[in-house]
Order: C-alpha cells, then structure tokens, then sequence
C-alpha cells in the first residue's frame, strides 16, 4: 500500500488484500476511473472502445438535431459499462460482484473479506425522482465504505434548466440534501456525464461527499 501525500490518493499495489481503515477515497476512484475510460474508449479492440467507435460512426451519424434521448440501448451500454468497472474493480485489487438492497448494483470486496464491501456501484439511465428516493438511499445502505452513484444528469434535463452545468447543480443539490438526511459518515461520490456525449477525453465530473461540512465539492 502506497500513500501519495501530495495528492492524498492511495495506491493498491501487488495482491495486497487487506481493507485499510477508511477504504478508497471518492477522488481517487475518480482519478483511475477518468484515465482508464478514456484509454479504453480510445481502443476499439476493448468492448468500450468498441461501443463508442459504432456509436459514433453508425448511430449518432453528422448533422441533424441532437437526440431527444440516448440512441443506444440501456442493456448493451450496461453491459459494457459493468465489464469496464469490473477491470477497474482488479486495478484496485477487488472482486466485482453483483448486489442488491432495495436496487441491484454492483459490490466491490476484497478478496477473502466477502461481508465488507468495499465499494458499491449504482448506475441511474433514468435521472428521476428515483435518484433521491431510491438509488441513494439504497446505495448508501450497502455499507460500502465508498459508494459511487453514475448519473446522466441531463436525461432527462430537470425542469428549469438550459444546460448540463445547470443539470449537474440541481442533482447536486439534491443528492446532497439526501445525504445529510441519511447522516453519511463515510465516502460517497457522485460521477456524471451527458447522457449525449461522445467526445474524448470524456468529460466526467465528479462531487464528493463532505460529512464535516455537510456538503458535496466538485473534484478537479
């Protein structure tokens, strides 16, 4: 286990498989997360890579009115998405699994520790009122000691707004009122991009959960 106190990012190296005390810090899942995509994305040899260069070429197609809702189907982006994370999951030393609470997601552990999972994974096609109601709350009673909630925020847009800046406020907003309801104590992040967005590097954002301040600060 290495610690860069520079960036406060911790690094698994080697089969170490042991839980340290306070898990995977929000930004550093962002960070692998962020550069591992776009390296996989870049590469039509991998599945993810693939999914974006038939997209791109095939269906999104030049000119014309931006789509009113995503032109590929929940389950092959789903699909393609859950094996990406699940190479992540091995960057980090853990074992993906499927879980559920109240709403399926995907559980990360370490190997041997099968009741303490380390990151749990909620993935939300649809941004309803589902978000705060449900998949937050049931991502949060996993007992990761990272939860991340993948949002495409502007699907649909919240009324009100005119942009994806104005998308990713209100549901920040949002989330944030219901963690602090819930009283989390531990990680949780936030990770979003336009459901319409193709361009690479991919512009995903991140927020993290500050318990201290109550509050959910963008990642840089």
């Amino acid at each position: 286990m290495e610690v860069d106190p520079g960036e406060g990012l911790r690094t698994v190296t080697g089969d170490d498989a042991s839980p340290p005390a306070n898990g995977i810090y929000a930004r550093e899942w962002l960070a692998r997360f962020r550069s591992l995509y776009d390296e996989a994305a870049s590469d039509p040899q991998t599945a993810l890579g693939l999914f974006y260069d038939r997209h791109r070429r095939f269906v999104a197609g030049p000119g014309g009115e931006p789509p009113s809702r995503p032109t590929y189907t929940y389950e092959e982006w789903n699909r393609t998405l859950t094996a990406f994370l699940g190479g992540l999951a091995r960057e980090f030393g853990l074992v993906q699994t499927e879980g559920w609470t109240e709403v399926p997601q995907l559980m990360w552990y370490w190997n041997g520790v099968p009741d303490a999972p380390a990151v749990a994974i909620r993935e939300v096609n649809v941004a309803g009122e589902s978000v705060v109601q449900q998949d937050v709350p049931s991502v949060v009673r996993s007992g990761a000691l990272l939860s991340v909630l993948i949002l495409y925020p502007d699907f649909p847009r919240p009324y009100g707004t005119s942009s994806m800046v104005e998308a990713n406020e209100h549901w920040r907003g949002r989330i944030t009122m219901e963690l602090d309801r819930l009283d989390l104590d531990r990680e949780f992040l936030l990770a979003t991009i336009s459901a319409f967005d193709w361009e690479l590097p991919a512009p995903w954002n991140g927020f993290e959960w500050r318990s201290r301040e109550r509050s959910m600060a963008p990642i840089r």
